[in-house]
């Protein structure tokens, strides 16, 4: 029997959490191969994964990374002709801004292109027009199947019968591979507020509540580490001047995500007492870990999916809070992970009767 041809499709810059998403999935189907359209600096990324063949213009590194959106136009066809699942994988997909509608008009060549096409582990929005809403609902009446990850975003499309929720996909992720030796480190996940056009005016604020947290921390004797999780939205930029702010670096180091340190990143936050996480997916990995976790909540998502799992700690909005200021019993564990992580698994229910 002939096998399935699959295409691949997410966020592909190196943004840990959606690398995160490629990883898991490929290795839940070991025995099929997935084509992933995205830039060369991809082949670093999945060297040691057999089932992913990436597929990029020849064009040089340089170039390629550089007009990486514009050649994607170019070449869709030829990824798209002749592919039997299509395959969505990742969070916030679906946001709306300025050029939306092109985005909207790839999406729609895309998936109009495979017999069949799945969507996983996404959320909805924020998004503000009527428009954009009824886009893309046009698009998903073409899915076989749609998991979302939290329960706004399936409200938003209850009436369509593909529709169904589960928890990140991330909450099944296996841990067993990691010696779990915990030492009295925090590990602080951060964020460029200002390349979201709704946080342009809270860099400061931030960076200083970060600061905050940090000493007070080194001067409990924590080891601190600040930790990019994508070098694209500005992370390392914002580990860089919140560095500079402190007047104590001698405990702090700073890691950035590289596209080849997976393991090296889960590696410190599961040895971490605390986990300070702006990035949505160290909030999810921190409580895979049965670590404490501060939430800093920059977007709607985060604070929905805190309200479907029921975490009953702390959380900082950084959109509307000003003091970063919290007791230490204050920051909370996520009771009962083993059953929202069996709960996970759904992402896959309809997928695994196809590739299975």
């Amino acid at each position: 029997m002939e096998k399935l041809k699959i295409n691949l499709y997410g966020y592909v810059q190196n943004n840990l959490g959606d690398d995160l998403f490629f990883e898991y999935v490929v290795n839940r189907y070991p025995s099929y191969t997935f084509k992933l359209f995205a830039p060369p600096i991809y082949l670093d990324t999945f060297s040691n994964t057999e089932n992913i063949k990436l597929i990029y213009p020849s064009l040089s590194k340089r170039v390629l990374n550089k007009f990486y959106k514009s050649i994607f136009k170019k070449n869709l066809n030829l990824f798209t002709s002749n592919v039997d699942v299509s395959l969505l994988v990742g969070g916030s997909l679906f946001i709306e801004n300025m050029d939306w509608e092109i985005g909207h008009k790839e999406f729609t060549n895309k998936f109009l292109a495979s017999n069949q096409n799945y969507l996983l582990g996404a959320n909805f929005g924020p998004y503000s027009s009527q428009e954009f809403y009824n886009s893309y609902q046009r698009v998903f009446t073409n899915f076989e199947d749609i998991c979302f990850r939290e329960e706004y975003s399936k409200q938003l499309f209850k009436h369509l019968k593909n529709v169904r929720v589960a928890p990140d996909m991330l909450f099944g992720y296996k841990n067993n591979d990691f010696i779990i030796k915990e030492e009295k480190k925090v590990f602080i996940s951060v964020i460029k507020p200002s390349i979201r056009k709704d946080l342009i005016e809270i860099d400061t604020k931030y960076f200083k509540g970060i600061t905050k947290l940090v000493e007070k921390y080194t001067l409990q004797g924590y080891e601190i580490s600040l930790v990019s999780f994508c070098q694209a939205e500005g992370d390392e930029q914002a580990i860089d001047e919140i560095y500079s702010l402190l007047r104590d670096k001698k405990s702090v180091r700073k890691i950035y995500y590289k596209g080849i340190n997976r393991e090296e990143i889960i590696s410190e936050l599961s040895s971490s007492e605390i986990i300070v996480a702006t990035r949505f997916h160290a909030m999810i990995l921190g409580w895979v870990f049965n670590k404490k976790v501060l939430p800093l909540i920059y977007s709607d998502k985060t604070l929905n999916v805190i309200k479907d799992v029921g975490f009953s700690g702390k959380y900082i909005d950084i959109r509307k809070d000003d003091d970063y200021s919290i007791n230490q019993k204050e920051i909370g564990f996520l009771e009962d992970v083993t059953s929202i992580a069996i709960e996970s698994e759904r992402h896959f229910e309809v997928l695994d009767t196809v590739l299975k």
